[in-house]
């Protein structure tokens, strides 16, 4: 979009209003600074358009980068986590078995004292 803006026709009205040709012309030059130093042109919003593009392409970048690091540590913290799982399985499997022989040795020992009760 293109704003049209004729310097010329803007001193002219501005004569026609009443201001003195001097100041029409100071007026209509200033204006022209000042529309042509605020409205963005089209080679401008091209190169904003690239700078954008960019911007994300290294935000692109780093997201993944953070997302390898951030599986990454998962990762570690998994396998870390399966091997205290099976540390505690091992050492509550050895304690089961022990208490598993100590029973059977409480149990064998009754049944000897119940043989000798009533087995004369």
């Amino acid at each position: 979009m293109t704003i049209q803006f004729d310097p010329i026709e803007y001193e002219r009205q501005l004569e026609a209003a009443g201001v003195p040709k001097g100041q029409a012309q100071v007026h209509a030059q200033t204006l022209v600074q000042l529309v042509s130093n605020c409205v963005a042109r089209p080679d401008d919003l091209a190169l904003i358009r690239q700078e954008i593009h960019a911007l994300e392409e290294r935000m692109r970048i780093r997201f993944e980068s953070l997302e390898q690091r951030v599986k990454l540590q998962f990762e570690a913290l998994g396998m870390k986590l399966s091997a205290q799982i099976n540390a505690l399985d091992v050492k509550f499997t050895g304690q089961i078995t022990q208490l598993r022989w100590m029973l059977g040795t409480v149990v064998a020992m009754n049944i000897a004292i119940m043989v000798r009760l009533f087995i004369p």
